[in-house]
């Protein structure tokens, strides 16, 4: 028996040797000797982890590829190809494991590696639902190793995986598609090998493409609009290129644009039969890009189909106009103009507005052209007298800016700009007579969604131009509840951007809609107005630097109480955020809108020791003694806004301090006590020693919140006043009270506190509060005092020496450590701390692997402080450690203790 057959034999009767043997062998060479016996003794067998025999295999492979063996290849070939079938039966898999079969494979030879092979690899990536390694090997070693080795029908296969896509709900009515490699791997793909790609696949590429655009678009019709991709070439208004379905037209066009004319020809061609417009955007911007060979083909289209022109297509077609009309000739000329003046919008609009907008219309196709021609230049002067507005990014209907994509209703106005331009009078008589049953519509659209575009458009005019209609405002009382609510809704977005207009007419024009009908009213409008009005009063008046004149507060007040006095009747589903539902409730935003009107006034008379008005404080005390629904939103807004309140009238807020919490009625008092907690990013001293002396700390700690958030800002602030030595006792409350989640947040939190300004100061508190713990829990040994001491791992970065006195505290901190998988913080400190204290470094190591913890991350930090322990005499305790980890099957520390026990 010769020694590697020993050494199997060995390996099978002891399965740590066998752990040792393959977790080793990647560090010698040759291995190709070992490969044959072991396959032979059935190793390698296919399952689902292999990771024991991966790195072994991984290095034979990288071998073979310096000094190639026949044998060698054929047998790695084989254990590939076991798995691949493996897993064909074996869908649950291990992410890693998948990795290094590619990489092995990718190893071999060229010609050992076949189509099938890519496919496989497509099987495991599906399975993987596309995350894991393999997404990198793709990018890094597949699609290099192809293109190198010109593999071209390879590459093609590979182009399949590459924009292959699972369909993800994205909502409640709203899926898209999502790339099957991760986004990251699929954009850094294309980013570096796009080029190399279009160069290699010729036709072939464009037809499977074709295919792919042809299977997204039978699954989703709405697929690839001019909204999400808003232009064929690259340009700013593509603001979201790196989505699934961009990506794919990029590349698309990237080949058309790359490949002979004459071998498209036949495709643009088919492209501009085809129904869905993105085959006749793709078509147009070809043909632009090879204008010379393929303009026949556009004349063509133009003559038969020139009446079909929509804006679907619009903008690839006006830039064709745009980019070659220096081309065009005198025939080619007067068909354009033709077509131009042929322009008809009858249909859908009469009299002076038909007018103007088929003059900006026709102005637009002839600023296409003008350049070239004499008579197009003459025919836009000749329109822009009838309408001389500015064209708004001429060849987009569609524009955003900046992130503002406006999605929803679709709008029935074919240019903003024209109708934003209008006058009041003119924009009124437009809605009252706009009829949605007379235009034409998009699939699926309804008479209801256009009027809500127009509501819409009406909003966008308002937010930009708000003097114009705040000085009608009178103008808008005839007009339906949608029209009144859009009319607010631009006032307060236009206010938002700190732009001016006449607040008297917009308080006339609310005071007036505001009587009993309107009141009475269930219209979903009216409703969403009520919010809306006063959340215009809010903006109006929470920031002195974009503040309405204080002239105006009497009616803003007038209007607000008119909203309290008629509140909406709620039954609230009250579970953990109350302070996001009153934001949001019609009642909420009166509430709010009432505060900052306080605050406003109460900034203006701020010399006042008394600042708000008797109206509204008797508003509020008259509340305190209530109990109802309404009283939930009450009691958020006072907890939300209790600093506030004090400055309002701090003598009100320390009389009815128990009233505001009033800690016999459990459901309110956690209301408020949540919304002061949650709402304040700041720790009021004066407020805390008062919610202290009252007991509502105390109750706080013992409480059940709904939201455990409200709990955790209770712990903090305490954390910061015993930080502060503000408060040195409560924090002990916390201790004492064995309430697992508390004391964990209590150490998360002075951690994340302290660790960035480590002082001596900041020591000694940790340590006391250290101490404190473990006195409590040293004998306790439950699930939840695990987990504590594990959490107090962090706190090993307050350590700067491992002294006698704090040594039991880190003992049984090490012995629980993986409880809460914080191990790593353990090692990461303990080569930072075996300088200073290498006798207790080593006792403390020692300590964790007898309670069968056994880090292996990382590897390096563990080998330094180990070879460290050595250096510095502590040869027992690193030689018990080594020794412990061999017993447990893992080598990675046997050179280091070869090294220095030899």
């Amino acid at each position: 028996m010769n020694k590697i057959e020993s050494t199997i034999q060995k390996m099978k009767l002891n399965p740590d040797y066998e752990k040792y043997f393959f977790q080793n062998a990647s560090k010698y060479q040759n291995l190709y000797v070992w490969l044959e016996p072991l396959y032979k003794e059935n190793y390698f067998k296919p399952q689902e982890d292999m990771r024991i025999f991966l790195s072994f295999l991984e290095t034979v492979s990288l071998q073979n590829k310096e000094e190639e063996r026949s044998e060698t290849t054929k047998i790695l070939l084989d254990i590939v190809n076991a798995f691949f079938e493996y897993r064909k039966e074996h869908k649950s898999y291990d992410y890693y494991t998948d990795y290094s079969i590619v990489k092995i494979l990718l190893n071999l030879s060229k010609e050992n590696i076949t189509l099938e092979h890519i496919d496989l690899i497509h099987m495991l990536l599906k399975d993987s639902g596309g995350s894991g390694l393999l997404n990198s090997e793709i990018e890094k070693i597949v699609l290099p190793m192809l293109i190198e080795n010109g593999m071209i029908e390879y590459i093609l296969k590979l182009l399949r995986v590459i924009f292959d896509y699972d369909i993800q709900d994205k909502g409640k009515s709203y899926q898209e598609r999502e790339p099957l490699l991760e986004k990251y791997w699929l954009n850094s793909l294309l980013e570096k090998h796009s080029k190399s790609i279009v160069e290699m696949i010729d036709i072939a590429g464009l037809e499977i493409l074709i295919s792919i655009l042809e299977q997204v678009i039978e699954e989703d019709e709405a697929a690839f609009n001019n909204v999400w991709i808003a232009s064929i070439e690259d340009h700013p208004q593509n603001s979201f290129p790196e989505r699934y379905d961009n990506q794919l037209i990029s590349f698309t066009r990237d080949l058309l644009e790359y490949l002979d004319a004459d071998k498209v020809k036949s495709f643009v061609e088919n492209f501009l039969d085809a129904e869905h417009p993105i085959f006749k955007r793709l078509a147009f911007h070809t043909i632009n890009n090879k204008y010379d060979v393929l303009k026949e083909l556009f004349w063509n289209w133009f003559d038969a189909y020139k009446d079909t022109i929509d804006t679907t297509f619009k903008h690839e077609l006006y830039k064709l106009l745009e980019d070659r009309n220096g081309k065009f000739s005198e025939d080619e000329f007067e068909k354009l103009i033709a077509w131009i003046e042929s322009l008809d919008y009858s249909k859908y609009y009469s009299g002076e507005q038909l007018e103007s907008i088929t003059a900006y219309k026709k102005k637009e196709w002839l600023w296409s052209i003008k350049a070239s021609s004499t008579e197009a230049e003459e025919l836009y002067e000749k329109y822009n007298v009838v309408n001389s507005s500015e064209l708004g990014h001429p060849g987009f209907d569609h524009w955003t800016s900046g992130w503002t994509l406006k999605t929803g209703y679709e709008s029935p106005i074919e240019e903003k700009d024209v109708f934003c331009n209008k006058t009041v009078d003119e924009i009124i008589q437009e809605i009252k007579t706009f009829d949605p049953s007379k235009k034409a519509k998009e699939r699926f659209t309804r008479d209801s969604d256009l009027i809500e575009g127009l509501a819409n458009d009406l909003a966008d005019c308002v937010k930009e131009d708000p003097s114009k209609y705040s000085l009608k405002m009178e103008k808008f009382i005839e007009l339906d509840w949608t029209y009144k609510y859009h009319l607010i809704y631009g006032l307060t977005n236009a206010w938002n951007e700190k732009k001016k207009f006449e607040w008297g007419k917009v308080f006339e024009f609310i005071l007036k809609i505001l009587d009993e009908d309107f009141f009475a009213s269930e219209e979903q409008y009216v409703l969403w107005l009520k919010g809306q009005i006063a959340s215009l009063i809010e903006y109006g008046t929470k920031s002195d630097e974009n503040a309405f004149d204080k002239k105006y507060l009497p009616q803003a007040k007038e209007i607000i109480f008119l909203l309290l006095k008629h509140k909406e009747e709620e039954q609230i589903e009250y579970d953990n955020d109350m302070s996001t539902y009153v934001l949001n409730s019609i009642n909420g935003k009166a509430l709010h809108a009432l505060i900052n009107y306080a605050l406003r006034y109460g900034r203006l008379n701020s010399s006042q020791k008394i600042k708000w008005e008797d109206d509204i404080k008797e508003f509020f005390t008259k509340q305190l003694d209530e109990n109802t629904e309404y009283s939930k939103s009450i009691f958020t807004i006072l907890g939300d806004y209790l600093p506030n309140l004090k400055f309002l009238d701090k003598e009100w807020v320390n009389n009815n301090f128990n009233r505001i919490f009033p800690i016999e009625n459990d459901d309110l008092w956690e209301i408020a006590i949540s919304g002061y907690f949650l709402y304040s990013s700041t720790v009021y001293t004066d407020i805390y020693e008062q919610l202290k002396q009252y007991g509502h700390i105390e109750k706080a700690l013992k409480f059940k919140f709904r939201s455990d958030p409200a709990k955790r800002k209770v712990i903090q602030h305490i954390c910061i006043m015993y930080n502060s030595s503000k408060d040195n006792k409560t924090i002990f409350d916390v201790i004492e009270s064995k309430d697992q989640e508390s004391i964990l947040e209590l150490i998360r939190f002075m951690w994340q506190v302290d660790r960035k300004n480590i002082t001596e100061e900041a020591r000694t508190k940790i340590f006391i509060l250290w101490q404190n713990i473990y006195e409590l829990l040293r004998e306790d040994a439950s699930n939840s005092a695990q987990a504590i001491f594990s959490t107090l791992s962090k706190w090993f970065v307050f350590i700067d020496t491992i002294d006698d006195e704090i040594l039991p505290y880190l003992t049984l901190t090490v012995k629980y450590t993986e409880k809460n998988h914080n191990s790593y913080f353990i090692i990461e400190e303990f080569e930072r701390l075996v300088q200073n204290s290498p006798k207790n470094v080593g006792s403390l190591y020692v300590e964790m692997l007898t309670n069968d913890i056994f880090p292996t991350y990382k590897q390096e930090q563990i080998e330094n402080t180990i070879e460290l322990l050595y250096k510095l005499g502590e040869n027992d305790s690193a030689k018990m450690i080594c020794n412990l980890y061999r017993k447990k099957g893992i080598y990675f520390l046997n050179e280091i203790s070869k090294k220095y026990e030899s």
